[in-house]
């Protein structure tokens, strides 16, 4: 038997795990972990500037992980705030490089362990097996429990609520009205006559 949902009293950790895109099976390379690190900077700096703690940050072998201290009651409540913030981290940081994984909010959520070697497949050149290790700096506040910085619930909310803007493209305003054709012309941006053109 493993551990179930009901089995875990309280919330203490909201983990946020990147992984480098890769063929399924096989360690990451030094350079798809070092994407995933870079991706978790990304998002440790866009939730620092929304005045979240620092958290604890993790090499999970093939990829990097970060734990945010919190001490929340485990409840249907605070999973679906977990699953909801992870989403929102997930639709403005994933991509065909590094995907943020929307799965790990379940209560049982397992994590390697430290010391621990990640034995993904075969080891073959370039894509070694590594140790799961915890990454320094570890932020003062999370080595002593009594002073530890916690997430709230109202920051769990902001996070989840954050919506991502489509991207479109379009001309300034200033620009609109502009005949392009005229100005492609005075650039000598066209390789060949345009029509009605000597």
């Amino acid at each position: 038997m493993t551990t179930a949902a009901e089995d875990v009293l309280r919330r203490l950790w909201f983990p946020v795990d990147y992984d480098p895109a890769r063929p399924r099976g096989i360690p990451a390379t030094d350079a798809e972990v070092a994407a995933a690190l870079q991706r978790r900077d990304d998002v440790i700096a866009y939730l620092r500037d929304a005045g979240w703690p620092e958290p604890l940050g993790l090499l999970s072998g093939n990829g990097t992980w970060t734990l945010f201290r919190v001490d929340l009651p485990n409840t249907e409540e605070v999973s679906r705030l977990f699953q909801q913030a992870l989403g929102a981290l997930s639709a403005r940081f994933s991509d065909k490089i590094v995907t943020i994984d929307r799965a790990v909010y379940q209560p049982a959520q397992l994590i390697k362990l430290c010391g621990t070697i990640a034995v993904t497949g075969d080891e073959i050149p370039g894509r070694p097996h590594r140790r799961v290790e915890i990454q320094p700096p570890i932020p003062l506040h999370l080595i002593d429990p009594g002073t530890a910085e916690l997430v709230s619930l109202e920051q769990l909310r902001w996070l989840a609520g954050q919506k991502t803007s489509s991207r479109s493209y379009s001309l300034p305003s200033r620009a609109r009205g502009v005949d392009l054709g005229d100005l492609f012309r005075r650039q000598d941006l066209y390789l060949r006559p345009l029509d009605g053109d000597a």
